[in-house]
């Protein structure tokens, strides 16, 4: 595997592993670091059909989590919006 692609799968595996532990400033640190390391790699024309596979089911796996911590903090901001609606109708009552 070429080192900076390698390098930009231990990122990938590192942005999946803070995705699930719910570590947002890590995720964004590491995917700015990613997307430098992926830029060099570009440049330098690295070439890896099996680092660059890697990376698609990384970011694949990195997205579906990413959308279910969204999906999950939307349906309790729903609930908590519900809630603070239902309190001012009955103040308002």
């Amino acid at each position: 595997m070429s080192s900076l692609l390698a390098q930009a799968v231990c990122l990938s595996e590192e942005m999946l592993q803070s995705a699930r532990s719910e570590d947002w400033d890590s995720l964004a640190l590491q995917e700015a670091q990613r997307e430098i390391v992926l830029q060099r790699a570009a440049e330098q024309g690295e070439r890896d059909h099996e680092a660059v596979g890697t990376l698609i089911r990384l970011n694949d796996e990195l997205r579906d989590t990413v959308r279910r911590a969204r999906d999950l903090v939307a349906d309790e901001w729903q609930r908590a919006n519900g809630r603070a609606q239902a309190i001012a109708a009955y103040l308002s009552a």
